[in-house]
């Protein structure tokens, strides 16, 4: 048991073996010391416990006393549990001073670190999203360990590094620095912390500091760090880092909560964003049901057959077109798909044959998934008409299709050549694929399309801009559907080219002309500064671009809206005066009608 005497009136100090790694370094020399010079540290809280012993002759005893001790060279955060009694000579009076105790430290320190995460838990359930819970984090942590300054780091894997997402500064320590990465603070610690080993400098001026450190640190008035990093599947994602203008001998409890405050606070952040992210799914999800069931029922309105067998046929054949787009699509992520694969995805069934020579040339080009899906239904168009009137009909034909990539520009001919002395039928005008390729080629594409009937069968070129910025000029000859004249009428903002036909096609059922249409919101504005319609039915999502701007355009022109959407969350704007309306996917004609007579006014 550590015992301790305090001899004479400058109280020497006597002390046993066990006693002696109390006041660590300073042993041996303050065996027999003046208690004022062993502990100069501590003794404006001692020298009045001693004091009032002496005066009163009456014991003192203290529970969890902190005793700021410097004995390392670096301020420490001690508490005991001690006692000082009297020792009376054969007069009575006091002689000297009994000492004994032991050390508290890591039980106040425990408990202060339970109570604290207690507390840390409780308001980071509060937090809103995850730049307010490392906001709180650093703040927290920065007051509860008294430091100058905190700092948050998060992996940026487009970047491939880790900058400080978030800091904190101590309001009274105007020498904390503001370092703004620690990939510039901690460059020689770097695969030490992706290790998953936290980095501890209790003062700069000591050789075990890396010399860069201490250049960076000192120059910025810092002299001791400590970094916690988080290793995720092996990686390192964040750092928790915490900064000291004075030498300070971190605790091991210190330590540990730093570490467990960035491991709260990263499982936090990991399951809000885990729910953000099934949120988004779920949304996505519906919005792409609803998109998927609007577009089937535009299929099944917009088809036209004279019986119910081709009807029926016409009908399977679109949607299996449809799903095989899908299919792909869906096989690639939902990425860019290169034009050949599109082309053999629907030219497959004919490819195996031997009715026809399929040529296909031309460049690698990569196509959006929203551009994928508009080509898959051209070139679906195509191949269909080829397969009951051209090459693909029967033996001897042949369909070549090439492609070539100038500044931009996307051309592609197809070329059909059927067999010598079969007459070419005329190119279909006014049909369900005339139309749709003047929908996607010129309306949401912004391309260029020319079919013409040559000796040998159909002639079709495609100029598509890919590009920013690029313009092609449509031939006013070879248009098969002359663009209307811009009359007050409905602007349709849709990117399915499907869909928006079918709303185009219940628009004029209904007795209400088509003002333009757009896919895109460049496209949209443009068309409200070219010629403002009465009423506009808009997407809220095109090609997932946010039509707001949009909404917000024509709410402020005073225009009133119908938004025809996927998404069951949309909120109005705030500051739109105009009349807004929503209808989910897919719309029906009896729907539509109901809307547009909600908005409250006359179009025709």
């Amino acid at each position: 048991m550590p015992i301790a005497i305090y001899w004479g009136s400058e109280l020497r100090l006597l002390y046993n073996d066990a006693w002696s790694n109390i006041p660590g370094p300073r042993h041996p020399s303050a065996l027999g010391a003046p208690a004022r010079e062993v502990w100069s540290d501590i003794w404006h809280v001692i020298e009045p416990q001693f004091a009032e012993l002496i005066r009163t002759g009456e014991g003192v005893y203290v529970e969890d006393q902190m005793l700021p001790m410097q004995r390392y060279g670096v301020l420490e955060e001690t508490y005991w549990n001690y006692s000082f009694t009297a020792i009376r000579g054969e007069d009575g009076r006091i002689v000297g001073v009994f000492n004994g105790g032991s050390e508290t430290t890591d039980k106040v320190l425990a408990q202060r670190q339970t109570s604290f995460l207690l507390r840390f838990d409780e308001n980071l359930r509060a937090r809103d999203d995850p730049e307010s819970a490392r906001r709180f984090a650093v703040e927290f942590l920065g007051e509860h360990l008294k430091v100058a300054q905190m700092g948050f780091c998060e992996f940026d894997s487009k970047n491939r590094d880790l900058p400080v997402v978030e800091t904190w500064h101590d309001s009274s320590d105007g020498s904390a620095a503001n370092i703004t990465g620690l990939e510039k603070i901690y460059p020689s610690e770097a695969d030490r912390l992706a290790n998953g080993v936290p980095l501890r400098i209790d003062r700069m001026d000591d050789d075990s500091a890396p010399e860069r450190l201490r250049e960076i640190f000192t120059s910025a008035g810092i002299n001791a760090a400590v970094a916690a990093p988080w290793i995720d599947q092996g990686r390192l994602v964040s750092v928790l880092y915490a900064h000291s203008r004075e030498p300070r001998s971190w605790t091991r409890y210190e330590m540990a909560t730093i570490a467990e405050v960035l491991r709260r606070t990263w499982v936090w952040i990991e399951q809000r964003r885990a729910r953000e992210r099934e949120r988004i799914m779920i949304r996505e999800i519906d919005h792409r049901a609803r998109n998927v069931l609007a577009v089937t029922k535009s299929v099944i309105h917009l088809t036209q057959a004279e019986t119910i067998e081709e009807f029926r046929a016409k009908i399977e054949d679109r949607i299996a077109s449809l799903s095989r787009s899908h299919s792909l699509l869906s096989s690639e992520s939902w990425s860019d798909i290169d034009l050949a694969t599109i082309l053999r995805n629907e030219l497959e069934p004919y490819r195996e044959s031997d009715l026809a020579v399929i040529e296909m040339d031309g460049p690698r080009v990569d196509l959006s998934a929203q551009m994928t899906q508009s080509l898959a239904l051209i070139f679906h168009e195509l191949t269909t008409n080829a397969a009951k009137y051209g090459p693909l009909s029967e033996s001897g034909g042949r369909l070549s299709i090439r492609w070539r990539m100038d500044d931009g520009l996307l051309e592609l001919q197809w070329r059909e050549h059927v067999i010598a002395g079969k007459s070419a039928p005329s190119v279909p005008k006014g049909g369900f694929g005339s139309k749709l390729m003047n929908q996607i080629v010129l309306q949401q594409l912004d391309g260029m399309l020319e079919r013409r009937m040559e000796s040998d069968g159909l002639f079709c070129r495609i100029a598509l801009p890919l590009a920013d910025g690029l313009r092609v000029e449509q031939p006013v000859s070879d248009q098969d559907v002359p663009l209307a004249e811009p009359s007050q009428g409905v602007l349709i903002v849709e990117d399915e080219a499907l869909i928006a036909m079918d709303i185009e096609m219940m628009i004029e059922d209904l007795g209400h002309g088509v003002a333009a249409t757009a896919n895109s919101v460049a496209a949209a504005l443009e068309a409200i500064d070219r010629h403002l319609p009465s009423l506009a039915v808009v997407d809220l999502n095109l090609g997932g671009e946010s039509s707001e701007p949009v909404i917000a355009s024509l709410g402020a022109k005073g225009v009133p809206i119908i938004v025809a959407s996927g998404y069951s969350d949309f909120e109005t704007p705030e500051g739109i005066e105009a009349p807004v309306t929503k209808l989910m996917k897919p719309v029906s004609r009896e729907l539509l009608e109901q809307a547009i007579d909600k908005v409250g006014k006359s179009l025709k």
